[in-house]
């Protein structure tokens, strides 16, 4: 894993669903959100069409969804604009919600901020350049760069701002209410900020691979795939359910918390007032989570895309465009006037590229990762961990239309032998960009 690598926060694709209600959940499509707890702005109330959406972000009483065009949409409070991406809303890749403003990190390493900047916390740095990833806290904001160093600006009395030194070799950040947390290369976390509540005083851990900051808790998600909690328990958020194992992300909301398991379901504990801790069902097939004041957001995974056909694209699973004898696009892949190109009458239209697979999968060892590209081109082949990490380049130049393989040895740049857990292979073209899941075990 390297310090200079870029973060592409994209857990997933997503596909056209049905909406969710808070805590009265219908079955829906794949790459939908749903939503639980608390609801007076509301929150709880996911966007119509619930769908196409590739990352999610819950903060002070709204929401954030990133859709697979790179657009950020919010919904719940907005007196002060805080689910009101800036113009031009797209060639976003990453975003953060506060306790009353938003981040989002564009895809040539800016970051805007919007929403209340009482604090200041929408001033983003003159030097806005080189960043790979966001964290909006209780009126600051955090950015972290290419080079490892964090960036902090915003509300300061309590420290949440000055990180310590030496400020390098970070990978990953949270913002709390008045904390931070950093997490090294080297699997150690740092603390800076309000500590009433021992939430910066970090316990002896093992090598940590996520790191969440709640109101006045703190949360770290470690190799093994447990959890460490330090910090207020006042309504048990540090409490983590067993079986503490399994684990591959974690959020942390004011005093609640939430994590995601390997077998893809949500396990939520402490504050349960609203229903905070109340999943609603079906709780299953998730990618990606994050918890706001009083309430959760949760990600669902793909398995629609496009389908195309002799004559025109429709939105179907694998097995569905297989019956109709078309060519599967992929998961996640919508269908647009670039995704399937017009062949000779009678024969399918001929896919712009095709999801990347991996075989085996899980896998302990080598895995290898095939795909297609119907047009040659500049094309890119990288892995991401749960947490959005760039951990791997497998290539990058240009490509000859048809089939092509790699081989994920399972390490990192740096020559690392990564742990068990979920990784993303993601293919980029002049066409698009695919997304394919890895499992190492």
């Amino acid at each position: 894993m390297r310090e200079e690598a870029k973060l592409f926060c994209a857990i997933a694709l997503a596909s056209l669903a049905l909406f969710w209600v808070r805590n009265s959940p219908a079955v829906a499509d794949d790459g939908s959100v749903m939503t639980w707890g608390a609801s007076p702005y509301g929150e709880g109330s996911p966007p119509v069409p619930n769908g196409g959406f590739a990352s999610v972000a819950s903060g002070g009483y709204f929401n954030l969804v990133l859709t697979i065009e790179g657009a950020v949409v919010g919904w719940g409070y907005n007196n002060d604009g805080r689910c009101t991406a800036p113009a031009p809303n797209l060639g976003y890749v990453a975003i953060s919600a506060g306790t009353d403003h938003s981040l989002g990190l564009r895809g040539n390493g800016s970051v805007e901020a919007w929403g209340t900047n009482t604090w200041g916390q929408c001033e983003t740095p003159i030097q806005n350049t080189g960043f790979v990833k966001v964290a909006a806290g209780g009126g600051f904001s955090l950015a972290l760069r290419t080079d490892g160093s964090i960036v902090a600006w915003g509300r300061a009395d309590l420290g949440q701002c000055d990180v310590p030194s030496p400020n390098s070799g970070f990978i990953a950040i949270a913002a709390g209410y008045a904390h931070s947390l950093g997490l090294k290369l080297d699997g150690s976390v740092v603390a800076w900020g309000n500590d009433a509540e021992g939430e910066c005083d970090v316990p002896e851990l093992a090598a940590a691979q996520a790191v969440a900051a709640g109101g006045y808790h703190s949360l770290a998600l470690l190799s093994n795939g447990s959890i460490v909690a330090w910090g207020s328990n006042e309504s048990g958020e540090c409490e983590v359910p067993l079986p503490n194992t399994g684990v591959l992300a974690i959020a942390a909301g004011d005093y609640h918390s939430v994590a995601l398991r390997s077998d893809g379901s949500v396990v939520a504990w402490g504050q349960a007032n609203d229903g905070k801790c109340e999943v609603p069902e079906p709780n299953s097939g998730i990618v990606a989570i994050d918890a706001g004041a009083q309430h959760s957001i949760a990600l669902r995974r793909l398995l629609r895309g496009a389908c195309c056909l002799h004559n025109f694209c429709t939105v179907s699973t694998p097995a569905e465009c297989q019956g109709f004898g078309g060519i599967y696009q992929g998961n996640g892949v919508a269908c647009a006037d670039s995704i399937c190109i017009t062949s000779d009458v009678g024969a399918p239209l001929t896919p712009v590229h095709l999801e990347p697979h991996a075989i085996p999968n899980p896998s302990s060892g080598p895995t290898t990762i095939s795909f297609s590209l119907a047009r040659p081109g500049s094309t890119s082949v990288r892995i991401f961990d749960s947490g959005g990490r760039l951990v791997r380049v497998l290539g990058v130049g240009e490509r000859t239309s048809g089939s092509h393989v790699m081989e994920w040895d399972g390490r990192s740049d740096a020559g690392e032998v990564l742990p068990a857990g979920v990784y993303f292979s993601r293919v980029q073209t002049g066409a698009g960009v695919l997304n394919g899941r890895v499992v190492r075990r």
